[in-house]
Order: structure tokens, then C-alpha cells, then sequence
């Protein structure tokens, strides 16, 4: 999860947001978040609800998709090996008279895909371009100094078939486990890296990939991408007047809308099949960088209903300007939660006692210092990297690709006798028509399997 970061900074939103928050937080959610890679946290007894409830957290908030890999025994994704029985973690919270949620990131996701089950190794054609031309999957094989971007793995929101294959796993949580709230995180584009750097540049350099270049260039008529070589998709010119002159907000607007569309298209799956649920997404604190930037309009998203909160975390120095949210009306300050630590000095309960007011809702992170922290995890020589994932890049042309389905898939070097769904299903014994089989011709679906294992 992205934001766990310093507590100072949550008492700095805290000083924003205490002035226009109203008194019925007082009743709002109080999420502990599960950390899945905490022993202690692994398997929850009565007893340990009891004592989380004492804290003043009145809410459980459980990672389904975490770190590139499912957290559960799930039918349309390998999981780990460790996954943690999250059903009878969830009756037990419901017994105990929690709310629960169920927290999935969806664009962005961290660690390294050495698992089979981490989503960048099965899926590295959906990981975006820098407007350079290059691919984030492309970085591993650089040299040993090359390394992902900063805010992990991105997959690039102008695939449709990433928002396809995101609302698959979510339908499936929500079919088995009926959760009070569902919490998307990482529906954004990355940080671009100058941001931290504090040299002003805050365009947006990813979100290049083919796809949504050409679904662009169908659309305006020239494509986005005017590079040193000044050629487009499907060897097409594009002048750089073309860009400059209002086309590059264009673009802008563009991939802020690719976002916009996998809110939207959550909310109305809420709405028509899971009612009971309600949605929150995870934004940055500055709504000006989140909308400019980051593609993520998430007062907008208030504003027309998509979501019913927006949960604010505390994050690195630097980039909360103090001015930030107070041109956001009253009616969308209603809606914000906070996100942060637990205090090192004082109980939560002792702290929401005193603070609890200034939010509408909260999310905590256990913070002790004696306990449980996660294990560093150590990339592999980025070589080694490259050889884990699921394809070598495969070899056609730019327009062969555009113009056939909606995803890339590894193609076999050796021509193999023809495969047909029957043979699958009597060899394999599952139906390929569902995730991550569905859109592969019977080949692909062959070649998925042995690349999982």
C-alpha cells in the first residue's frame, strides 16, 4: 500500500481539515488496516477483535488485491502460497459487530513479480510507456542499475481491457464476500519523478502505450506521441504545432478520462449488482496535482456520486501545499477521511477522542515499533527480472497489434499443432473463457498455463 508514510503529516491534514469537517464523524468509520504479511495479524481471534475494538475502531479493512497478487483463494488468479483465510476472517470481524472492507489497488502496484501470481509477470503487456518510447517493462533489461518506476509497476489505464480484467476480480469479491465498503488505491498515473526532485516539471511523461495513442489519434486525428523521430502510430506524422497548440491538453484530458471511467464504471456495477457496498478511493491531498497530474479527479468524483468518500492519506514532505483544499466546497469536505500511523503517544481511542471530528472517517495503520515490520523485499539483478516475466516482447508490427485485439499476448517461436477449447478443458479441467484466459485463442491459453506453471 502507497501511503504509508510519516504521522507528522496526518496532524498537517489534520489542520486543514479541522475547520470544515462536521460533528457526525463522530459516528463514521474507524478502519484498522490488516497488514496481510503480519503474522500477528494473519489470523484474528475474538480476543484480538475485542482488544482492536477497545482502541476505538469500529471497522476492518482487508487487502484483496495488494502488491501485484491476490490475497485470497480466488478462481480467476493464482494466489500465493500465503494467502490468509480471508472468508473466516471476515465472519469473525462480522460477529464482532465490525463494518469490513475490502481494499484493492488497481493501477499501480509494488514488490517484484518472481511469483507466477504477481500480475506484472502475467500480464507485462499492459505495463505503460513513458512518452521517451519507452516501456516500463523495458527497464529490466537495461542493467543491473535500471529499476522500476518510483511508484511501482503501472498498467497503462487506456487498455480497456485493464479496466476489464480489474472489475473481473472485484466482481469476483464482491460475489464471495459482500463487503460494507470496497477501497480502490492507486487509481491514479504515476508521480512523475521531478516532482520529487523540486524542479517544478509536473507533466504527466506515462500513459503512451500504443493503444490509447491510436484510440486518440481515431479520435483527434494525430497522435499524441511527437518524440525525437516525429513519427506516430501507423509510421503517421504528427507536427509538434499540433501538440502544442491545445493538443496536449487534449491528451491530458484524454487519460484523465480512462480514469474517470473505471470509477465510473465501479460505481454502476455497485449500484446494479452490490448495492450493500459502498465505494471510497484512496486520492493524493492536493486536488490541484491530483487532477493536473495524477489524472485523479476525485472531487468530481464526489461531485457526481461515483464515490462516498475519498480517503486522503499522509504523504511525503513537500507536496500538500497548505492551500490546497480550501477552494474544495463544503459538500465534498463532508466526504473526506484521513489516513495515517497510529500515534506513537497515545491510544487511537485516546487520539479519536480528541481528533475524531476532523474527519468523516479514518483509516489506520498499525505503527509499533517493537512488533511487526514488514520484511524488506530485494529485487533481483534486473536480468534475472526480465526472465520471470511471461513473454519476450513479441515481435510485429506496431499497426498488426493496434489493430487486432485489445491486448498484447505471447506468441510461441515454434509453430504448434492447432489446440481447440474442448482438448483445453478435457486436458486442463477449468473453462478458459474466464480471466486471464478470456481474449486468448486457444494457443495462448496453452502457453498462459505453462508459463504459470
Amino acid at each position: 500500500m502507497r501511503f504509508f508514510f510519516a504521522t507528522k503529516k496526518l496532524f498537517f491534514l489534520l489542520s486543514i481539515l479541522s475547520a470544515y469537517q462536521c460533528a457526525q464523524a463522530a459516528t463514521g468509520p474507524r478502519f484498522l488496516w490488516i497488514d496481510p504479511r503480519d503474522p500477528a495479524r494473519s489470523n484474528l481471534s475474538a480476543g484480538d477483535l475485542d482488544q482492536i475494538r477497545s482502541e476505538g475502531i469500529n471497522a476492518l479493512l482487508f487487502p484483496a488485491l495488494f502488491e501485484g497478487r491476490i490475497r485470497y483463494s480466488s478462481n480467476l488468479l493464482p494466489a500465493p502460497s500465503n494467502s490468509w483465510d480471508l472468508p473466516t476472517q471476515l465472519r469473525l470481524a462480522r460477529e464482532q459487530g465490525f463494518e469490513v472492507g475490502l481494499y484493492f489497488q488497481t493501477f499501480i502496484h509494488g514488490g517484484v513479480p518472481t511469483d507466477p501470481s504477481h500480475i506484472a509477470r502475467l500480464h507485462p503487456e499492459w505495463l505503460s510507456y513513458r512518452g521517451d518510447g519507452m516501456a516500463l517493462k523495458d527497464f529490466f533489461s537495461k542493467g543491473k542499475e535500471s529499476q522500476p518506476h518510483l511508484d511501482g509497476f503501472f498498467f497503462d489505464p487506456g487498455i480497456p481491457r485493464v479496466g476489464e480484467y480489474l472489475t473481473g476480480i472485484l466482481t469476483e469479491a464482491l460475489e464471495r464476500f459482500s463487503p460494507d465498503w470496497v477501497v480502490l488505491d492507486q487509481v491514479r498515473y504515476p508521480f512523475p519523478e521531478p516532482a520529487y526532485e523540486g524542479t517544478g516539471v509536473w507533466e504527466q511523461p506515462y500513459g503512451y502505450h500504443p493503444i490509447p495513442r491510436l484510440s486518440f489519434k481515431e479520435k483527434n486525428g494525430f497522435d499524441p506521441l511527437v518524440g525525437k523521430e516525429n513519427v506516430g502510430v501507423g509510421g503517421s506524422q504528427s507536427t509538434q504545432s499540433e501538440v502544442d497548440s491545445g493538443g496536449m491538453d487534449l491528451w491530458n484530458e484524454e487519460r484523465r478520462g480512462f480514469v474517470d471511467a473505471f470509477v465510473q464504471r465501479v460505481h454502476e456495477l455497485l449500484i446494479a449488482s452490490y448495492p450493500r457496498s459502498k465505494l471510497a478511493t484512496v486520492g493524493h491531498p492536493d486536488p490541484f496535482l491530483a487532477r493536473r497530474t495524477l489524472f485523479q479527479d476525485w472531487p468530481r468524483w464526489i461531485e457526481r456520486g461515483w464515490i462516498q468518500a475519498a480517503i486522503l492519506p499522509n504523504h511525503l514532505d513537500g507536496i500538500m501545499p497548505p492551500e490546497g483544499l480550501e477552494v474544495v466546497a463544503p459538500s465534498i469536505r463532508e466526504r473526506i477521511w484521513l489516513a495515517g500511523s497510529m500515534p506513537l503517544d497515545q491510544s487511537p481511542a485516546a487520539f479519536l477522542s480528541t481528533e475524531g471530528d476532523a474527519a468523516a472517517g479514518w483509516i489506520f495503520f498499525e505503527n509499533r515499533p517493537n512488533g511487526f515490520e514488514p520484511e524488506p523485499v530485494e529485487a533481483p539483478p534486473s536480468e534475472s527480472l526480465v526472465r520471470t516475466l511471461n513473454e519476450d516482447p513479441v515481435v510485429v508490427a506496431q499497426s498488426e497489434v493496434l489493430e487486432s485485439d485489445q491486448v498484447w499476448e505471447p506468441k510461441s517461436k515454434v509453430e504448434s499443432p492447432r489446440v481447440y477449447t474442448a482438448e483445453i478443458r478435457a486436458l486442463y479441467g477449468f473453462d478458459p473463457s474466464t480471466p486471464p484466459f478470456d481474449r486468448l485463442n486457444p494457443e495462448g491459453v496453452v502457453e498462459k498455463l505453462q508459463d504459470l506453471g
